[in-house]
């Protein structure tokens, strides 16, 4: 998979004789500000490029900075999601996040095993075992190679525009994200109050004492309008939640569209519904 984030194309320019700014350097030569992340860590890292997805970022990073794995990505989108609580691009997040996980490879991860010697010291005839000492030249050696070891040498910066994934490219529309992600009228408290008064426990599944989340994913067109609902993960056991969340996303009213470069744009979108007693 390509990485997440990388400068494809390094800019030459020397950070030390650019104009100092509060976070970032001004590049006389390409006339931007050049921000500084080698003092942040890869959520704020991350958290700053969310932000300004729709815009051209020119940072100034340590290339141990731009390994980011699939791992590090969910975490922080996972924890970006519950900052952003109530926002859209809480919606954002979330729905990066199961395209992630839907693009990565399937192979399983091989684990290598560890292999760990015992060493057996054979004992002497007597209880007394006494240890030879180490000879000297060997003590020698072994101070001058420590006095040898060269001193380590200080990670190099890399400027440049940075590249950040689109996942758009990966798909035709219906989109996974957009730039304005759907919205129900309200935002998130009203959708939660609406699924709440609208959804109807099952009574083979009350009386059964059967609970859990079914995650539904559906399309929320240009209009605003919800179609194409399908489960992607139910309850095991139950016989109705399925049927009963298609419902219940079938009356929703209209939601507010999706906007990919301004323009009005078809969005999938994935919602849990969880059934408790």
């Amino acid at each position: 998979m390509e990485k997440l984030i990388d400068i494809k194309k390094p800019c030459p320019e020397n950070w030390e004789t650019m104009k100092i700014g509060l976070n970032s350097r001004f590049c006389d030569n390409c006339h931007k500000n050049v921000i500084d992340f080698t003092n942040k860590d890869r959520n704020e890292i991350l958290e700053y490029l969310f932000n300004h997805r729709n815009e051209k970022v020119c940072g100034r990073f340590y290339r141990s900075q731009l390994d980011f794995s699939n791992t590090d990505f969910l975490v922080t989108i996972e924890a970006l999601a519950k900052q952003h609580k109530n926002t859209n691009l809480s919606f954002y997040l979330l729905t990066i996040g199961t395209l992630l996980l839907a693009s990565c490879s399937n192979e399983p991860i091989e684990k290598k095993a560890i292999k760990s010697e015992t060493k057996i010291i054979p004992s002497d005839s007597t209880d007394n075992h006494v240890k030879e000492k180490p000879k000297q030249d060997t003590i020698d050696k072994s101070v001058k190679t420590q006095q040898n070891t060269p001193p380590e040498i200080p990670e190099r910066d890399l400027l440049g525009e940075v590249d950040f994934t689109d996942y758009n490219h990966l798909q035709v529309e219906p989109y996974v994200y957009a730039d304005v992600m759907p919205e129900f009228k309200g935002g998130i408290g009203s959708l939660n109050t609406f699924i709440k008064q609208n959804l109807v426990y099952p009574n083979w599944e009350r009386e059964n004492n059967i609970q859990g989340k079914v995650v539904v994913n559906f399309v929320v067109d240009k209009n605003g309008k919800i179609k194409d609902g399908k489960i992607l993960s139910t309850v095991q056991g139950a016989k109705n939640f399925d049927k009963e969340v298609l419902r219940l996303i079938n009356s929703m009213p209209n939601w507010i569209p999706g906007q990919l470069d301004g323009n009005k744009v078809d969005v999938q979108f994935n919602l849990p519904i969880d059934f408790k007693l």
